[in-house]
């Protein structure tokens, strides 16, 4: 059996404000005292440590769309500064050690001279510095085309799965929960029946889903870990594999932090696999 001392970050994206400048501070900032929950949590055990941001997390959100069917939602960034955050979360990473940083996911666009541009969105997963997992989300929110009609929405194909201390994480994205593009239903469970993989605990890093039973693959007496951004309900907790998925029905947090600038906390928690 190993323990698992897991973090999530509850934060809405309502309390963020129209720029970006300050994100990789607070970043940092959050998994400094997710690093601390933790240690105190796991009391000199070395079991594995995990901190999770939402989807989105590295957006700037504003009025997106064309003329009277604008919506908020997310920006694209430019690859560019996509590379920069790459770059603040290892320095973030180093400093953290060995805690695994599931960094929310990062939505930017590449330009293209001899097509159309494209926009990809992609989740990070970190340790020691080192990346164990770029994943893509593959399939298109919408924001794609809210952003500019000529995008075209991209993703490159990778395992939505990494291993930490000897613990299987599966991962996804949003949507990629219900179904993905082209009528591939649930991106994790496909992936899980073909690989004949075990899933110790699932991560749903979100923007306004919900977890459905018939997409869950966690193993009997493992976990499903979720972290939404959609707003003042943001639904963030860890359930058993064998639900019930509703948030009252969520494993009661070990330890909460104190509200961040931007409002967030960080709800811990202590597992066993």
């Amino acid at each position: 059996m190993t323990h698992v001392y897991l973090a999530l970050l509850k934060v809405s994206k309502g309390a963020f404000g129209r720029e970006a400048n300050n994100r990789a501070q607070e970043f940092a900032i959050a998994v400094q005292q997710a690093k601390s929950a933790l240690t105190l949590l796991a009391n000199n055990d070395n079991g594995v440590r995990v901190f999770v941001a939402p989807e989105y997390f590295w957006s700037v959100h504003d009025d997106i769309g064309q003329s009277e069917h604008k919506l908020e939602g997310p920006l694209t960034m430019s690859r560019s500064a996509k590379h920069g955050i790459y770059k603040s979360l290892q320095t973030i990473s180093r400093q953290a050690g060995d805690l695994v940083i599931v960094a929310g996911s990062i939505f930017y666009r590449k330009f293209k001279l001899t097509s159309p541009s494209q926009a990809l969105n992609v989740c990070p997963v970190l340790q020691n510095g080192d990346f164990l997992l770029k994943s893509y989300k593959q399939m298109d929110d919408g924001f794609t085309r809210r952003n500019d009609r000529d995008l075209q929405y991209k993703f490159k194909d990778n395992e939505p799965f990494f291993q930490a201390g000897g613990v299987n994480f599966g991962l996804e994205i949003c949507g990629e929960h219900y179904t993905l593009n082209q009528g591939v239903p649930k991106r994790l469970k496909t992936w899980v029946e073909k690989s004949h993989q075990s899933i110790d605990i699932q991560i749903v890093v979100s923007e306004g889903v919900t977890i459905k039973s018939d997409s869950v693959v966690a193993k009997n007496g493992g976990y499903v870990a979720h972290c939404d951004f959609a707003g003042n309900g943001v639904a963030v907790g860890v359930y058993r594999a064998g639900g019930p998925f509703n948030i009252n029905n969520a494993i009661p947090p070990d330890s909460a932090t104190g509200a961040q600038i931007n409002g967030g906390t960080i709800q811990s928690y202590k597992l066993t696999v």
